[in-house]
């Protein structure tokens, strides 16, 4: 049957599934001037309300060419009341056409149940349940900030030359490091002591001015641009940025075309007789553990301190999931009160909290033989720390306390890798990296496969 041009109606599904029909693409000019010459000559397929079911583009390039009486097969099993097979009807009757790579995964993404609005709300329920929104109060105080007079900072004056040229030196040999903390940047001055001002031959020491000094430095020269804002790090102030894309082209192109496998990561210890974990005092070493951590897939936490119940907690959660029949734990803390403690708190929490009782604690950074070792220089903050357990601390070993960053991150690396080989079946380790091998070179043909399935559906 013909029916009037405009009684057809383009259907929202095919614009979800394959974009709108532009009117200026060559395509649709070149269809529009084949139906000028010879009319449409295969029907539209269409609904009893008017809803186009197949022939999107013979419609626009219809009225593109003046043609306003189209053939058409009107069908009534597929309407409004039956949506499923409406879009199950559309999807077929597009099965030879090319399509995209958006086309064909958003025709995938519908393959069970084709409705733009379920596929939507799915999606962002799944974002929710990743990262659910706290609730505003009703009514929010919200005050405007006036940023005051404008500061200039002091340019870095020429009596503090070498003084710079030493922080350079530092970075430059800790390159493979980076980004380092504030921290560790001042223990490794204190092995050269250069001259924080060569007009007064005042040297860096381990003391509150020089620290306040070298920080004020860094802050002048990171905005100067002499050193790179990114060569330190400050792990104790967070900050998060979610990842997103701006269309779902750029989202396919690069989860499929660029980085399909690249986020696989084979558990190397899943055939080690013991669950390892690896906890670390504080913020600022996170980078140097966190290498380490990666490297043998160890579960890494991080904790300011004593560790609270929900890392605890997690760390039992692992091991039991893991089905394993003991724990190994490694702490590295520092060598004051607190951090002799702290791997004994989370031993006694685990047995008295947990009920578990086949779990080893292990301390292998910072011991008083290692201080020895490394001929590491006092935290002169140390007066400063107040707690129950110092006295104890000072009765046994003295009232020099030291920290984690004293290390250089070569040293603590060196003593984790020694840890961690010394508590795992290094042989059933280097199996498993075997295996993660072989596995990449699968990931890679799987994904020559994707990004060739593409193209081809592109030409």
């Amino acid at each position: 049957m013909e029916v009037d041009r405009q009684w057809l109606r383009p259907s929202p599904q095919n614009m979800d599934f394959y974009g709108p029909v532009l009117p200026r693409s060559a395509e649709t000019l070149a269809l529009a001037a084949s139906i000028a010459r010879a009319g449409v000559l295969a029907p539209l397929l269409a609904d009893s309300e008017g809803w186009i079911i197949s022939g999107h583009r013979r419609w626009g390039a219809a009225g593109l060419a003046g043609v306003e009486r189209l053939p058409v097969i009107v069908v009534d099993w597929c309407g409004r009341d039956h949506p499923e097979r409406f879009t199950r009807a559309l999807l077929e009757s597009n099965c030879y056409r090319h399509k995209t790579a958006v086309e064909k995964l958003r025709e995938l993404a519908v393959s069970g149940a084709a409705d733009a609005d379920a596929a939507y709300r799915r999606l962002r329920e799944s974002r929710e349940a990743e990262f659910r929104l706290r609730a505003l109060p009703q009514e929010l105080a919200i005050d405007h900030v006036d940023a005051g007079e404008t500061r200039t900072r002091r340019p870095i004056a020429a009596t503090e030359g070498e003084f710079l040229a030493a922080v350079f030196d530092v970075l430059k040999d800790l390159q493979e490091h980076l980004p380092i903390s504030l921290r560790q940047l001042h223990y490794r001055l204190l092995n050269r002591k250069p001259l924080r001002n060569s007009r007064r031959r005042t040297r860096y020491a381990n003391d509150q001015k020089s620290y306040k000094h070298l920080s004020d430095l860094l802050t002048r020269a990171r905005f100067a641009g002499t050193v790179p804002m990114a060569a330190l790090d400050d792990n104790t102030r967070a900050s998060i940025q979610w990842r997103s894309d701006r269309t779902v082209d750029g989202y396919i192109s690069r989860r499929l075309l660029q980085e399909f496998g690249s986020d696989y990561r084979r558990d190397l210890l899943q055939t080690q007789p013991a669950h390892v974990e690896l906890v670390g005092e504080k913020d600022s070493v996170r980078a140097t553990l966190e290498r380490m951590a990666y490297h043998y897939r160890l579960p890494l936490t991080i904790n300011r301190g004593y560790a609270s119940i929900p890392p605890r907690a997690a760390m039992v959660a692992r091991y039991r999931a893991s089905g394993k029949a003991r724990m190994t734990v490694l702490v590295a803390a520092d060598f004051d009160a607190e951090g002799q403690d702290i791997p004994r708190d989370l031993a006694a929490g685990f047995r008295d909290d947990f009920d578990l009782a086949h779990v080893q604690v292990l301390k292998v950074a910072l011991t008083a033989g290692q201080v020895e070792r490394f001929n590491l220089p006092p935290n002169t903050d140390a007066d400063a720390k107040r707690g129950s357990r110092k006295a104890g601390f000072v009765a046994r070993h003295g009232r020099a306390v030291y920290e984690l960053e004293a290390l250089s991150p070569e040293q603590l690396q060196g003593l984790v890798v020694d840890a961690i080989e010394a508590t795992i079946d290094m042989e059933r380790f280097r199996v498993e990296v075997e295996a993660e091998r072989a596995e990449a070179l699968e990931l890679e043909k799987v994904r020559h496969k994707i990004r060739t399935a593409i193209l081809e559906g592109e030409r």
